[in-house]
């Protein structure tokens, strides 16, 4: 078996999200350790609904919810396999791919939020993302962005992009999207205009902080990257790509394509819900495809891969 697993993003955390690290024993005592460090039971969904689109809280809940199930698996089998990650998922992969304690990945989250807060903050204007799918291309998506002054985040597929600007700029380009009859234009649960221009003294700031880590932090396992769409092995290249990522755009529609090339015959979402897995189906329809949120025990989403 060649297994991709893949780190979900921001977006579709919900209250329910930790359900299957809850019922499991080793899961258990991660959240508690989690718990402890986020300052509330992460085991009481009040607490994720009250805190689930807070710009920190949120990131450390994907983040958490991710790693667990990654090392949790983990702890049933050794894994064998690549690994991807969308925006905020890619520093998963990285933690996953590393022997981190858990204080550290925290700090890493905490940092970065920081540092695209700090970034953002230069501006006085509040920023957010949008998705445009559907009866779109790229040249459309070129035009809009130069038009009212926004940016191409993420390529999802050829007809699936997200945006990222100023909301008054995002108000009036979903207007003119709508208008040239763009199928889905949704605004985007998040306040950082991540992978965009806007974000550089985030990109400058996040990697002088990363050296830190250069050291300590040794990957395991590789990454296919989402920036450059190309695997990575070493700790200081993928140290580099995080914090140049935060204000670059991602290739997500590359990564989907190069199952082949690496004769994925599995993937494997880890994180909340499972819209990455839709996207892998959609381009991989003959590759068997998972989600760890579809699932009601850790044992079986070891027995699927």
């Amino acid at each position: 078996m060649s297994l991709l697993i893949g780190f979900s993003g921001q977006g579709q955390q919900y209250q329910a999200m930790f359900h299957l690290l809850k019922q499991d024993t080793w899961g258990q005592s991660w959240l508690q350790a989690c718990s402890k460090l986020i300052g509330f039971d992460l085991s009481h969904e009040a607490n994720i609904a009250k805190y689930c689109d807070d710009a920190l809280y949120s990131q450390l809940f994907i983040t958490s919810l991710s790693v667990g199930t990654f090392r949790a698996i983990a702890q049933r089998r050794p894994l064998q396999a690549l690994l991807c990650g969308y925006s905020l998922g890619e520093l998963s992969a990285f933690c996953a791919s590393t022997a981190l304690p858990l204080t550290s990945i925290f700090d890493i989250v905490e940092k970065r939020v920081q540092c695209m807060q700090a970034a953002l903050d230069n501006y006085d204007k509040d920023a957010g993302m949008i998705a445009l799918k559907g009866h779109i291309n790229l040249n459309d998506a070129k035009k809009l962005i130069q038009t009212y002054n926004c940016h191409i985040a993420i390529i999802n597929d050829n007809d699936h992009y997200i945006i990222g600007g100023f909301l008054a700029d995002l108000e009036k380009l979903k207007t003119a999207a709508k208008k040239i009859g763009v199928s889905l234009v949704k605004s985007i649960k998040v306040k950082f205009p991540s992978h965009t221009p806007l974000l550089a003294n985030a990109s400058i700031e996040f990697h002088k902080y990363l050296q830190t880590y250069v050291q300590s932090a040794k990957m395991t396992i590789p990454i296919l990257n989402a920036m450059t769409a190309e695997r990575v092995e070493d700790t200081v290249s993928m140290l580099a790509i995080l914090a140049k990522e935060l204000s670059q755009p991602l290739h997500w529609d590359k990564i989907m394509h190069m199952a082949s090339d690496y004769q994925i015959d599995t993937w494997l979402e880890l994180g909340p819900q499972r819209a990455l897995t839709h996207m892998f189906i959609e381009a991989n329809p003959y590759i068997k495809a998972y989600a760890s949120d579809d699932f009601i025990t850790m044992n079986g989403v070891s027995m699927v891969i």
